[in-house]
């Protein structure tokens, strides 16, 4: 019998009661999937050979809406995204996903969640009423400590280890100062697993331990990286919500350049031309605090072999020598340390 399906609403086609199974090349016109062998789709055009297999016909759960399950469809009204709050116009996938029972609608990228380079797992749009009873659905960020705002129940949540991300630490940030790439909030210690989550703000050229502060404005296709403040400073926060973040490389550095032994130097002797060039600010190690104590200033030069590193105040450095640590930027055996006079 001829139809319209929800998600071809143009045209009129035969449903999968009808309907004759079809080669197992042609795929299905929604998801892209092939057929499996002599499976009858769920609904064939008889115009334009639209096809849908029977997986996108059926309706699916998701955590943002536990109540019901959604099915896919092609609108052919303007409609919001209850979660995002996102209107039509302003989305590109004209398909969403809508509860028939209740009206409740889900943008595709709401439903497929997002890779944040904040967290190791995938995060997913979910309803967490139903998932913190005791504060009836009361929630924070793990990272900035705020929410979506009040009555707002869907963060980006990760159901294996109870983490959640606002929308302001998901979205993408731009700078005047890195105008040529999108950049987002990252978590130095997955960025830069190479250093121990160490990093260096790329603009003032201050250094960073975890400890103090593990959460750079990131570049994960140059790994250029920006603190709070240089962001602020110079920042404009895309009103898009634009593409995912890339999954977050293996960092080759953080905030420092590398010499041919792989160790990261803070000079331009081993490492070549100063990445810094042409950008105004203090030079390396003057007038930065102290990488294990925050308070006082760069004042020691930590010596390992023939090279050198500004990150300590002589109390400090000294300290991590009596207790044979190592160097706090790259780990090697500290020789000794050296106090170090700027003119």
């Amino acid at each position: 019998m001829a139809a319209t399906h929800r998600l071809h609403p143009v045209h009129t086609g035969r449903t999968e009661s009808d309907a004759v199974a079809v080669a197992s090349e042609k795929p299905c016109s929604s998801c892209l999937e092939p057929l499996s062998q002599l499976e009858k789709p769920a609904f064939h055009c008889n115009q334009c050979d639209y096809t849908v297999c029977g997986a996108c016909d059926k309706p699916k759960s998701h955590p943002v809406h536990r109540d019901h399950g959604v099915l896919y469809i092609t609108p052919i009204a303007p409609w919001n995204c209850d979660v995002c709050k996102r209107k039509s116009e302003n989305i590109q996938e004209i398909q969403h996903y809508h509860c028939e029972q209740c009206g409740f609608r889900i943008c595709k990228k709401c439903y497929t969640g997002v890779t944040s380079p904040l967290h190791v797992h995938r995060l997913y749009r979910t309803d967490v009423s139903y998932v913190y009873h005791q504060s009836k659905g009361e929630w924070t960020c793990d990272v900035c400590s705020n929410n979506n705002g009040p009555g707002h129940f869907f963060p980006a949540h990760c159901s294996s280890c109870q983490f959640d991300l606002c929308d302001n630490c998901i979205k993408p940030y731009r700078s005047t100062f890195h105008p040529g790439h999108i950049m987002y909030k990252a978590d130095s210690n997955l960025a830069y697993p190479r250093f121990n989550g160490r990093w260096g703000c790329d603009r003032c050229s201050r250094s960073f331990i975890p400890q103090m502060n593990n959460v750079p404005y990131h570049c994960s296709q140059c790994e250029f990286d920006l603190c709070d403040s240089c962001m602020k400073t110079a920042g404009d926060v895309s009103n898009e919500v634009g593409s995912e973040p890339r999954p977050t490389s293996q960092g080759t550095r953080s905030g420092f350049q590398l010499a041919k032994s792989g160790k990261p130097i803070t000079n331009s002797s081993e490492g070549g031309s100063d990445s810094r060039e042409g950008r105004p600010g203090p030079p390396d190690g003057s007038t930065a605090k102290c990488v294990k104590c925050g308070e006082r200033p760069k004042d020691a030069t930590i010596v390992h072999g023939g090279t050198g590193h500004v990150c300590c105040c002589t109390t400090c450095a000294e300290q991590l020598q009596q207790n044979r640590s190592g160097c706090p930027i790259c780990g090697v055996t500290i020789e000794r340390v050296i106090k170090q006079l700027t003119v």
